[in-house]
């Protein structure tokens, strides 16, 4: 399944805020940082998903139940 293009457009929106705040980055940077490019801890990115599926009314949906939908997404087509 390709990258919706609204998905590829946050990303390139994201990467510009990023290089505005840090400088360029590389292909191979991270997406998941702090300001300063170092890694975020996995339970942070994992408690801000939390917050945000539980406003969007998904409370207990987890950010790895993401990844076992795509693959079913994936196997269906």
């Amino acid at each position: 399944m390709a990258m919706p293009p609204t998905l590829a457009l946050a990303l390139s929106e994201y990467r510009t805020q990023m290089e505005l705040i840090r400088g360029p980055m590389a292909d191979d940077d991270l997406v998941f940082v702090r300001e300063d490019g170092s890694p975020m801890l996995p339970l942070s990115v994992s408690h801000a998903f939390r917050r945000i599926a539980k406003k969007a009314g998904l409370a207990g949906v987890r950010l790895h139940d993401l990844r076992h939908t795509h693959a079913t997404f994936m196997l269906r087509r």
